[in-house]
């Protein structure tokens, strides 16, 4: 699939076709995964939440009115972080399965985080984007998000600190 095929692809998909759907999942599935899984540092539940995201949109796609393949990541982000706001609201957040040593373990020093101050720092990170965006697609405030971002440095600091010295 290249550039000049996405706007195709998209409008079928808008249209009901499961397989344009797919061939565009399958350009987003591994950054969903991977902010998934740092903002609820389990593999399972990450993956849950993509799976979920993903047949939820699908439905939800038609409304989106999108046109472009930018368009199209953003929807897919924004969906999937309204997925782990309501998987925090209705199962919580597992703590890691591994175990913990005394190494410094970046799922550990995640656990010490909020569940917003995650996912904020996973959308951010993962789409590299500034707090404005960020605040967009994860749906919060701004100043919201920078006090995250601010305090899960802190606390990331503090813990790597405590774990290396």
């Amino acid at each position: 699939m290249n550039v000049a095929q996405m706007p195709v692809i998209i409008k079928k998909a808008v249209s009901g076709d499961i397989d344009s759907y797919i061939k565009l999942y399958g350009a987003v599935y591994k950054s969903m995964y991977k902010i998934a899984f740092i903002a609820l540092t389990d593999e399972e539940q990450a993956a849950g939440a993509v799976r979920l995201t993903a047949i939820n949109s699908f439905g939800e796609l038609k409304r989106a009115k999108i046109t472009d393949n930018g368009g199209f990541v953003e929807f897919m982000i924004k969906q999937l972080c309204n997925t782990i706001r309501s998987i925090y609201k209705t199962e919580g957040i597992k703590k890691g399965s591994g175990e913990i040593s005394n190494a410094p373990n970046l799922t550990e020093a995640l656990t010490h985080l909020s569940g917003m101050e995650r996912l904020s720092l996973a959308v951010s990170t993962v789409c590299n984007s500034d707090n404005e965006h960020t605040s967009q697609l994860c749906g919060y405030a701004k100043d919201t998000v920078g006090i995250c971002l601010t305090n899960a440095e802190v606390q990331l600091n503090s813990y790597f600190s405590k774990h290396l010295n």
